[in-house]
Formats: C-alpha cells, sequence, structure tokens
C-alpha cells in the first residue's frame, strides 16, 4: 500500500511538472521503502524514463512530432 501511494505521489509531480519526479523518487524508494541506493535509481530513471517515453509517444500520435 505505501509503494502505491509513493507512485501515485512521484507520478502526480511528474504529470504536473514534468521533471523533479527522482528527485522524489530516490529518497521514498531509499528510505519509505527500504530500496538500497542502487536498487533505488535504477527505479527511479526508469520511472523518470517511462514518463519521459509516454510524452513523446502521446505526441507522435497527435503527429507532433515526426
Amino acid at each position: 500500500m505505501i509503494a502505491l501511494l509513493a507512485g501515485i505521489a512521484v507520478g502526480a509531480v511528474l504529470g504536473l511538472t514534468g521533471a523533479g519526479g527522482s528527485l522524489l523518487a530516490f529518497p521514498i524508494l531509499l528510505n519509505g521503502l527500504g530500496l538500497s541506493a542502487p536498487q533505488a535509481g535504477g527505479m527511479a530513471l526508469a520511472m523518470v524514463a517511462a514518463s519521459a517515453w509516454s510524452g513523446v509517444f502521446a505526441r507522435v500520435s497527435r503527429q507532433e512530432i515526426a
């Protein structure tokens, strides 16, 4: 349940600002969920990358970018 709430919070920050999600995700994953630093760093990076790719796919489907 805590992981779900943390994911929603980080997703909201990424969605609203377009950046800064990893600044919140890393400490939440490290301290809140008890992951190691390499695990938290990798997961934070993966979340930001997934968010970026979803934005790219949305714009490509609307033909805003080629």
